[in-house]
């Protein structure tokens, strides 16, 4: 990657805006990044704009970087090829731009020397859909997303996203989006059917935990409910800011007419980030357990952050259980989706002590069993 321009521009009176490019597969990338006045090895929060817009247009529209001095973090804007991201929603992009937000944090590592363990994501509608799409494909990068009017792109639905580890969702979106309908569109899954993934993939509790926002505005004729799925597996948590009667746009922004103003999605967006950090992951070792002929899971185990990690080699499997050795149940998994071809899944072996386990793996009308030794 070879860096191309760099333009200082002042944001306010301390803190800079910087205008940074650099090519990634043949192609320069730019994107506006805010740095707060002040500290060391700070979080990162990346702001996707939406379909035809930009990194400046999202800027003003998110107003992140007030909160970002105050709270002190870095923001980063990056522009998508075209005003668009490639997101999983047929807009018939070939651009990897999964491998490029992966890149941006490498480069903002070595500029500004950000807490890797509290990269999030975020976005507004097509950049929202790209959050989605960066816990499916980024999950042992991005700490946790929030999307903004974008739910699961068909390209990049339940049956093809497979985490590698358990993501925290916040999602905000309004029940009368002309654009990105609540209940689903040609191009994105419904906001019930993405919710009902994260809560299924995390492991959250299936039944809500609704609380309603005091109607501050009258005025603006919406809503907000908060549903909240948790707590999850691994501290996780699944979040829907449901706002009733609101539009596609950004709560408590005025930029666009008839936005919800009884919250200030952005503020939200960061209470919900600030709880979550992802732990330093080492290189995942494939052990010299289960390596029967034709296996359909292999065992991996993540030694720094203690995780058993089940990598699935047959399609299908909808349930996996593990016994200790008295033959009581410790972990049961269940999705009835079923789990791809390459999938991997976690469980956190701090539960466990160390001793020989017995898995059970169903896949359709077939079962198979391993032992397993938890060191």
């Amino acid at each position: 990657m070879k860096k191309l321009v760099t333009i200082l521009v002042l944001a306010s009176g301390i803190c800079m805006a910087q205008v940074d490019s650099f090519v990634y597969q043949g192609t320069m990338r730019n994107y506006i990044t805010h740095v707060p006045p002040q500290g060391n090895k700070l979080p990162l929060v990346i702001s996707l704009h939406g379909y035809t817009s930009n990194a400046s247009q999202q800027q003003m529209l998110s107003a992140f970087n007030g909160i970002a001095d105050t709270a002190g973090f870095i923001v980063v804007y990056p522009n998508g090829v075209n005003n668009a991201w490639n997101a999983g929603i047929g807009l018939s992009s070939t651009i990897d731009d999964v491998g490029f937000i992966s890149a941006l944090i490498d480069t903002l590592y070595k500029k500004h020397g950000i807490d890797l363990d509290r990269v999030y994501a975020t976005g507004m509608s097509n950049g929202g859909f790209m959050s989605q799409r960066l816990a499916c494909q980024l999950s042992r990068r991005i700490a946790a997303i929030a999307s903004v009017a974008g739910t699961i792109g068909t390209a990049a639905s339940p049956f093809t996203c497979n985490p590698e580890r358990i993501v925290p969702v916040m999602h905000i979106h309004g029940t009368s989006d002309n654009v990105v309908n609540y209940n689903g569109t040609n191009f994105g899954i419904s906001v019930d059917s993405t919710i009902k993934f994260w809560v299924q993939r995390d492991t959250c509790p299936k039944t809500p935990v609704v609380t309603q926002f005091p109607d501050i505005n009258t005025g603006d004729g919406s809503t907000v409910a908060k549903n909240y799925y948790g707590p999850c597996r691994d501290s996780s948590e699944v979040i829907l800011l449901k706002v009733n009667g609101g539009g596609h746009s950004w709560p408590g922004s005025s930029l666009v007419s008839g936005a919800n103003m009884d919250i200030k999605a952005s503020r939200e967006i960061w209470e919900f980030f600030k709880k979550h950090s992802l732990k330093n992951v080492s290189e995942i070792i494939e052990s010299h357990l289960i390596l029967m002929e034709n296996q359909p899971v292999t065992y991996l185990c993540d030694c720094f952050s203690k995780q058993i990690r089940l990598k699935m080699h047959i399609s299908g499997i909808q349930a996996i259980t593990l016994y200790n050795a008295s033959g009581k149940k410790v972990y049961h998994f269940r999705d009835t989706y079923a789990l791809k071809k390459g999938a991997i899944l976690e469980i956190s072996s701090v539960h466990f002590r160390s001793g020989i386990y017995l898995l059970n793996v169903t896949a359709g009308k077939s079962g198979y069993s391993y032992k397993l030794l938890v060191l």
